[in-house]
């Protein structure tokens, strides 16, 4: 599972462009390489929102590694003027006076409005995590987001099954960027998770685990006989 988003993110570097459509958000040597070196030639790669959309990329650019991908809360497009305004303000804000004064618009960014009102201490968890992050990590973050490429005309290309899952209530990346996503995929299917926002993993678990466990045994590969599993 990639990382999803800006939190637990290792320390960042600048990245060089690579090829056209890949942006700064290319898939590093470190996700490949750790899969060679577990005996791992190709895997179902899962990531939400900036995971998402890095897995996109390594469809693009490995796709000998990608067997399927599920896309959780994610987008093929570029950020739109106002979202790259408002990114920077906010690290210029948090840079001036630190991130704490802006954790109540990053709470409602990140959670929808049933997580909101019902799970405080999971909010108030993740507020805390969202606090101690480096001001240089966020800065490296923003620019990625506002820096990277549309694939909106190669996803043709991605042949792969693909599960496209977004909570009903993301207001960061909403539903119809998930719908566009899945249709311009040629083999994906959409699923929207009920009272959830952008972070749906950690506001609902289950149903996620669930559609991804589906998605798993009707779509991926046996790796150990070469055969396609089926539900029933």
């Amino acid at each position: 599972m990639l990382p999803g988003n800006q939190y637990r993110y290792p320390r960042s570097r600048p990245v060089r462009r690579s090829r056209p459509a890949t942006g700064h958000l290319r898939p590093g040597e470190g996700y490949t390489g750790r899969t060679r070196c577990r005996g791992v030639d190709s895997a179902v790669w899962a990531g939400l929102s900036i995971g998402g959309m890095i897995a996109l990329r390594a469809a693009l650019v490995v796709p000998q590694r990608v067997s399927g991908l599920v896309l959780l809360d994610s987008h093929a497009g570029t950020e739109t003027r106002f979202k790259k305004f408002k990114y920077r303000a906010m690290v210029a804000t948090a840079k001036l006076f630190g991130i704490d004064p802006l954790l109540p618009k990053v709470a409602r960014l990140m959670f929808g409005r049933h997580t909101l009102q019902t799970q405080p201490e999971l909010v108030q968890h993740w507020k805390q995590i969202f606090s101690a992050m480096p001001l240089a990590s966020i800065d490296n973050v923003c620019d990625a987001l506002c820096h990277r490429d549309s694939l909106k005309s190669r996803l043709a290309e991605i042949s792969q099954p693909t599960l496209v899952l977004v909570g009903e209530e993301d207001i960061s990346l909403p539903p119809p960027c998930s719908e566009a996503l899945a249709r311009r995929l040629p083999n994906a299917v959409l699923e929207i998770i009920p009272r959830a926002g952008h972070l749906s993993t950690l506001e609902q678990p289950a149903a996620v685990t669930k559609s991804m466990l589906e998605f798993l045994l009707a779509h991926c590969r046996d790796t150990r006989n070469g055969t396609m599993i089926r539900s029933a």
